[in-house]
């Protein structure tokens, strides 16, 4: 039986996450779940879709992926379902699996329309409990439940942001993630760094170093590290970047190199 997998941006304060759990417990009450991320920035359409995008592969084929971060619930945004190499994922068509589509041309996408699968009653303002929670259920059930949750869709919702853009000797991102350490996460993906004297640039800032792991780094200097998503981070060893530096999410990152 796959398990289904829980990324939002609800926190632990609250009962959400609990509530989620138990619309899918009610479907089916042995379903496996587990909890990858709730901590999430509130509405940060843009890192949930790169987690997403970069963790999803460390599941069994067959796993059912829940996402919600949704600040438009209740508008006209769609609710949908996407399959690609073997995966589901049930959430809002916001951008949220855009990263996920881009790794996987083929993919099919479904709007959430049969409402036999949802909760009854369902609320305008939590539909991660009363539509794709239990929508997710029935797909970790039986997994061909995915082909009646409603029709195909030709595009899903791209991210606010571009993706990064690979040039001859550079590539344009974006700082989209600080993490609990302080290091920098950006959507560069580091397989596009050769390794050759490399620069990265953050506004005025230069980083002229990537170290292969984060006690690599002198101390009292930045670097950046070829995480273990397979993106590139900014990191000080024991130290907080972000604070550090000034350095917020949103800002532009440059990564420059020589023939």
């Amino acid at each position: 039986m796959a398990p289904v997998v829980l990324l939002t941006d609800f926190g632990l304060h609250d009962s959400y996450v609990g509530q989620v759990k138990g619309a899918i417990l009610d479907v089916n009450e042995r379903l496996p779940i587990v909890d990858l991320v709730h901590e999430l920035p509130a509405y940060g359409i843009e890192i949930a879709a790169y987690i997403l995008a970069y963790t999803y592969p460390v599941f069994p084929k067959g796993s059912v992926f829940v996402c919600v971060v949704d600040p438009g619930v209740g508008t006209k945004r769609r609710a949908i379902a996407v399959k690609t190499d073997g995966y589901y994922f049930v959430g809002p068509d916001n951008g949220i699996f855009s990263v996920v589509v881009s790794k996987n041309k083929e993919h099919v996408a479904r709007e959430l329309k049969d409402s036999s699968l949802w909760r009854k009653n369902v609320s305008f303002t939590f539909h991660g409990r009363d539509v794709f929670g239990p929508t997710g259920a029935h797909i970790a059930t039986d997994p061909t439940i995915f082909e009646k949750a409603g029709p195909a869709i030709d595009k899903i919702a791209p991210l606010a942001h571009e993706l990064p853009q690979v040039k001859e000797r550079s590539i344009d991102g974006r700082i989209i993630h600080v993490d609990r350490f302080g290091n920098v996460l950006t959507n560069i993906e580091s397989r596009y760094i050769p390794n050759v004297a490399t620069a990265i640039h953050l506004g005025k800032k230069r980083i002229d170093k990537i170290a292969s792991t984060y006690g690599e780094i002198p101390a009292g200097k930045a670097a950046g590290v070829r995480n273990s998503f397979g993106l590139l981070e900014i990191a000080m060893r024991e130290r907080h970047f972000a604070k550090a530096s000034g350095v917020r999410c949103g800002e532009k990152v440059r990564v420059t190199w020589k023939k």
